[in-house]
């Protein structure tokens, strides 16, 4: 296996579960060729675009969003070694998955398949390992051998009250997103002999939503995710907010027209923000990833009742531990939480310099 799996030297045996994780970001089977897709999961149904409550209304740039909190994670993934030939690097690696499968996109499915399969699946694999490891650590104060966390790791007890983490669909009856992040609020003690509610099953910890290259191009999220100048000193301005007028009204409710004014990339924009959003909102969420084959985008929001969305810079989809981050961040493992991420006060003042806006969406600055 290690002819195909080159992650060490034959002297060093041994792996870091950080490099596990960027395996997939660099094997040979990438980039996954994609040709023509278009959206199918809400062709000609209705979107709900009612305002919620609180409604957005200012987007905000935040260069350093993911990035403040990668330099802990890398250190956590870097100490933990695993053994090149174990079985645990044989399912985790990408040389023993689907990733060298060849792969054509025709559909949305499609990107959300290659991304359940390539992003999410290792991400929380190794996410679960990372946290035996710490379990065990803590239990016998000293540095466990991969035996030992391997073999919990497998267990069905750990992944059913510890490993309590999951993506699938969610409850949501007005904004559905592609998939939800779960965890588990069920005890321990849990033998699944009824099945309680929806609410009191689970809590959703951050939306993930897939779109296809055409839709989500490189021009769509520009404007919001670049650098923002003053008038004067012409340099990055921290927390400079971007007005977001939601819409009275809707002009369209399908996928084949966003609705709103503006240019067709103005109208996708604004539509998409519209629906992060929502589904920020309908599932009391904080985190949410933006998502295609080749770019993601991260968001957060504060339970602060304010309508600020604060926006990572674009990533490329294969950087998985940026992912992982986000997704410890928004499940509050592996020391990370909410309160370790840093966002700076949110200038709106600045507004009432512009001109007057009678649209709706972005307002030009």
């Amino acid at each position: 296996m290690l002819d195909l799996i080159q992650l060490g030297s034959e002297e060093e045996r041994m792996v870091s579960l950080l490099d596990l994780l960027k395996a997939s970001e660099d094997f040979t089977g990438k980039p996954t060729p994609i040709c023509y897709a278009e959206s199918t999961s809400t062709t000609g149904g209705k979107i709900d675009d009612s305002p919620p409550t609180p409604v957005l209304d200012s987007i905000v740039p935040v260069p350093d969003l993911v990035e403040q909190l990668r330099d802990g994670i890398e250190r956590q993934l870097t100490a933990i070694l695993v053994p090149i030939r174990s079985q645990f690097v044989a399912i985790v690696h990408p040389a023993s998955t689907t990733l060298p499968f060849k792969r054509l996109h025709h559909l949305e499915k499609d990107n959300e398949s290659q991304f359940e399969q390539e992003c999410l699946a290792p991400v929380f694999k190794i996410m679960a390992y990372h946290l035996a490891h710490e379990q065990i650590r803590e239990q016998t104060q000293r540095v466990p051998e991969h035996t030992a966390v391997f073999k919990r790791w497998l267990s069905p007890d750990f992944q059913k009250s510890n490993y309590h983490f999951f993506a699938s669909s969610t409850n949501a009856t007005k904004n559905i997103t592609d998939f939800g992040i779960h965890s588990c609020l069920l005890p321990a003690s849990w033998n699944g002999l009824h099945t309680p509610l929806y609410g009191d099953s689970f809590s959703v910890k951050a939306v993930i939503e897939v779109k296809t290259t055409q839709v989500l191009t490189e021009q769509i999220l520009r404007d919001v995710t670049g650098w923002y100048y003053s008038s004067k000193e012409k340099q990055f301005v921290p927390g400079m907010a971007i007005q977001y007028v939601w819409p009275e009204e809707v002009l369209s409710n399908t996928t084949d027209d966003a609705g709103g004014a503006g240019t067709a990339i103005e109208q996708t924009r604004d539509k998409i923000l519209r629906q992060i959003w929502s589904q920020l909102i309908e599932e009391d969420a904080e985190y949410a990833v933006l998502t295609t084959a080749t770019s993601s985008y991260y968001f957060l929001r504060r339970r602060d009742g304010s309508g600020d969305l604060f926006i990572s810079p674009p990533y490329r989809t294969a950087d998985n531990v940026a992912l992982y981050i986000w997704l410890s961040a928004a499940l509050g493992v592996n020391g990370v939480d909410t309160d370790k991420i840093n966002t700076p006060p949110v200038d709106k003042v600045w507004w009432n310099s512009l001109p007057t806006f009678e649209a709706s969406g972005i307002r030009p600055a």
